[in-house]
């Protein structure tokens, strides 16, 4: 059976717009699911629904009409109902018509855990067999970190199904519109300084997101990849010392580089936790960064040849 009819998940998301685009490309046809950003795209193949990963509807009407799913709703950090924004966001909804939950949304066990059982039961419900699933390296029942568990938890739920699932975890994206490249350059950019936890020597994967949108869309009908589990990593490994440099190298600054004790960054992110609406760091990310982000050799994904390298690529960024 041959997969042409395929909704996505996340679609106008960072990673989920070079999906689409290629899917269309290669003339799919598409119906692309997005919770509050959606970008105008005009295409006879495509037709984009908003969703909610709690309302099993919604991800019905999306489902429906098609013969293959690809997952990619994520998040980075979950919103304590304690920040300063969430009870100024809940009380601006008690005097107001249209009540706004979108912090209520952040949380890993919806995102991650209910909106795959959701969509998993969506897709059994209406006789769909393929399902394409973004994870992460480090997803594992037995992790310290809630988003790796998270991940893990995922990956379980689809592999008890009878679905025909291919699974792919990724080290860092990267690419123009990415959050963590760009977060670097913006602040050696605007503050000459950069703070390194673990003295930088957490080693990634760099993979380009270009690279993650053809892998996704030549597995849909490559048989090898059934039922598989892939991780993906670039050309190259780095640690985040070795990123920084080749970051200030291309913008030929020379910021100051500190490496402060473990401690700091545990105060920044108590705080960052309850006073911003984006922390600058939290407890779950000092935990995963203590931890290498490389692809096991065991799960390298073999079927793509042409990964391009962190640091051949930086010229994306010439925005800047």
């Amino acid at each position: 059976m041959s997969y042409n009819r395929i909704s996505v998940l996340g679609a106008y998301g960072f990673v989920g717009s070079y999906i689409l685009k290629e899917l269309l490309n290669k003339g799919f046809f598409v119906k692309a699911g997005f919770h509050s950003r959606k970008i105008e795209i005009s295409n006879q193949n495509l037709i984009s629904i908003k969703i909610n990963l709690n309302d099993l509807q919604s991800i019905e009407d999306l489902l429906k009409d098609t013969d293959a799913v690809i997952y990619l709703p994520g998040i980075i950090y979950e919103v304590s109902h304690l920040n300063i924004f969430v009870i100024i966001n809940k009380i601006k909804n008690l005097f107001s018509k249209s009540e706004n939950n979108n912090y209520s949304l952040q949380k890993y066990n919806i995102v991650h855990i209910e909106g795959v059982k959701n969509t998993i039961s969506v897709a059994e419900k209406l006789g769909i067999k393929r399902f394409i699933l973004m994870s992460a390296i480090g997803a594992n029942l037995k992790s310290r970190s809630n988003y790796h568990i998270s991940k893990a938890v995922a990956e379980n739920l689809l592999k008890e199904t009878r679905l025909i699932f291919t699974i792919f975890r990724p080290s860092i994206i990267f690419g123009k519109e990415d959050s963590f490249i760009n977060m670097f350059i913006n602040i050696i950019k605007r503050f000459r300084i950069v703070l390194l936890p673990f003295r930088g020597l957490t080693k990634f994967q760099p993979v380009w997101v270009q690279d993650v949108a053809n892998i996704f869309i030549n597995s849909i009908n490559n048989e090898n990849t059934f039922n598989k589990t892939y991780e993906l990593g670039g050309a190259g490994i780095f640690n985040l010392k070795e990123i920084i440099n080749l970051i200030c190298d291309f913008l030929n600054i020379k910021p100051l580089i500190i490496k402060p004790p473990l401690i700091f960054f545990k105060v920044i992110a108590f705080f960052s936790k309850y006073l911003l609406k984006r922390p600058l760091i939290t407890k779950d990310q000092l935990i995963m960064l203590r931890e290498n982000n490389i692809v096991n050799p065991e799960l390298a994904f073999k079927y793509y040849k042409d990964f391009r390298s962190f640091k051949e690529t930086l010229d994306i960024y010439k925005k800047y």
